[in-house]
C-alpha cells in the first residue's frame, strides 16, 4: 500500500466514506493490503486499463462498491465478503482466489476477468456479463446466475454448480467448457452429483437442448445407481442396474440392439449345436441336422414373432427354449420402440 492511500484512510478513518475524494482518487494507485471493511466506494473509478491498480489481499469485507470501476484491478485473494458489487465495472480483473461469499454482483460486467478459484458461494451474479471469463475451480454452491451471461470462451472446468440458480443464463453457450463429470462426482458424493446433474438437465431441457439434456439424465440415473449401491439399497440398485444395461435409462436405444443380436446369436448356436430345429415342411425330426445359417434364420423369425412354419423347434425343452427367445423379442422390441419413440418425439 503506498503512502497516500495510508494518509487518505487515516483522513476517513471514522466516517470510513471516499465518495467526496472522487476527483482526487485516481486510478492505478496501490492499495494492496488496504483494510476497506464497511467503507462506502460507490462510484469510484479506481483502476483502468492502462493504470492497474493493485488490491491484492485488500480487505472489503460488507463495503459498498456499488457502480465502482475495478477494470483490469489485481484484486488476488481479496475480500468481499457480502460487499456490494451491484453494476461494477470488473472487466479483465484478476480475482484468482477472492473471497466473494454472499457479495452481490448483479449487474456487474466481468468479461474477461480471472475468477480461478475463487468463493462464490450464495453470491448474487443475476444479470452479470462473464463472457470469456476464467472460473475454473471457482465454488458456485447457491449462486444466483439468473440471466447471467456465458459464451463460448468462458472457463468452467472444475465449477461447484451445487444449488446454482441457473434459469434464463446463457449457459448453453457455454456446454462445451461443461465438466463431463461434475466435482460432487469426482468426490464420490454421488447425492449432491444427482441433483448437480438434474439441474443441469432441467435447465438444457428448457433451452431445447435435448441431446444434452438427455446426456445429464444418463449422469443423474448413474448417479442414482451408485448411491443405492453405496447406501447398500440392493433392490433400488439392481433395478437401476438392469435399465442401465438394457436401456441406458432410456437414452442409450443402441444398447437394446446390441443385446438384439446377442439373444439372438446366443440362440442360434444353441439350436446349431444342439440340432434343436427341425424341417417342419419335409416332417424331419430326428434325423435334421441344421447349418448355421438355418439355426441363424430361425433365431429371427423366432425373436421377431414371424414364425413361417418352414422350421420348426423339436418337441420338448426345445420348444420351451424357443417361446422364451420369442417372449425375450417381444419384450425387447417393445422396449426399443419405446425408447427410441422417446428420444425422436422430443
Amino acid at each position: 500500500m503506498e503512502e497516500k492511500v495510508k494518509k487518505l484512510l487515516e483522513k476517513h478513518k471514522d466516517d470510513k466514506d471516499l465518495t467526496s475524494e472522487m476527483n482526487y482518487i485516481e486510478p492505478g494507485w496501490d492499495w494492496s493490503e488496504a483494510d476497506l471493511s464497511g467503507w462506502n466506494l460507490e462510484g469510484l473509478k479506481l483502476s483502468n486499463k492502462g493504470n492497474i491498480a493493485n488490491l491484492q489481499n485488500a480487505n472489503f469485507s460488507r463495503a459498498n462498491l456499488e457502480n465502482i470501476n475495478l477494470a483490469s484491478a489485481n484484486l488476488e485473494k481479496a475480500y468481499f465478503g457480502g460487499t456490494n458489487l451491484k453494476n461494477a465495472i470488473l472487466r479483465g480483473s484478476v480475482l484468482k482466489g477472492a473471497y466473494l461469499r454472499g457479495a452481490n454482483l448483479e449487474n456487474a460486467t466481468l468479461h474477461e476477468s480471472c475468477l480461478e478459484g475463487a468463493d462464490m458461494k450464495g453470491a448474487n451474479l443475476q444479470n452479470a456479463k462473464l463472457w470469456s471469463s476464467n472460473l475454473q475451480g471457482a465454488k458456485l454452491q447457491r449462486t444466483n446466475l439468473k440471466n447471467t451471461g456465458f459464451n463460448e470462451e468462458t472457463i468452467l472446468y472444475d465449477v461447484n454448480w451445487y444449488q446454482c440458480q441457473i434459469d434464463n443464463s446463457t449457459l448453453k453457450f457455454a456446454d462445451n467448457q461443461l465438466d463431463k463429470k461434475v466435482i460432487q462426482e469426482k468426490n464420490n458424493d454421488y447425492k449432491k452429483a444427482r441433483e448437480v446433474y438434474r439441474n443441469l438437465k432441467n435447465y438444457f431441457r428448457q433451452e431445447g437442448m435435448f441431446n444434452i439434456s438427455g446426456e445429464y439424465y444418463y449422469r443423474e440415473k448413474l448417479m442414482e445407481t451408485k448411491y443405492n449401491r453405496k447406501e447398500k439399497k440392493y433392490l433400488q440398485w439392481i433395478g437401476n442396474m438392469f435399465f442401465k444395461l438394457i436401456t441406458g435409462y432410456g437414452e442409450r436405444p443402441s444398447n437394446i440392439l446390441i443385446w438384439w443380436i446377442n439373444i439372438i446369436f446366443g440362440y442360434a448356436f444353441i439350436y446349431y449345436y444342439f440340432s434343436g430345429i427341425y424341417n417342419g415342411i419335409a416332417c424331419k425330426i430326428t434325423s435334421y441336422n441344421p447349418n448355421f445359417l438355418e439355426a441363424l434364420y430361425f433365431s429371427i423369425v423366432t425373436f421377431t414373432t414371424l414364425g413361417f412354419g418352414d422350421l420348426a423347434p423339436k418337441p420338448g425343452s426345445f420348444q420351451i427354449i424357443a417361446s422364451t427367445e420369442a417372449l425375450l423379442g417381444a419384450i425387447f422390441m417393445a422396449m426399443f420402440i419405446f425408447v427410441f419413440a422417446r428420444k425422436m418425439i422430443r
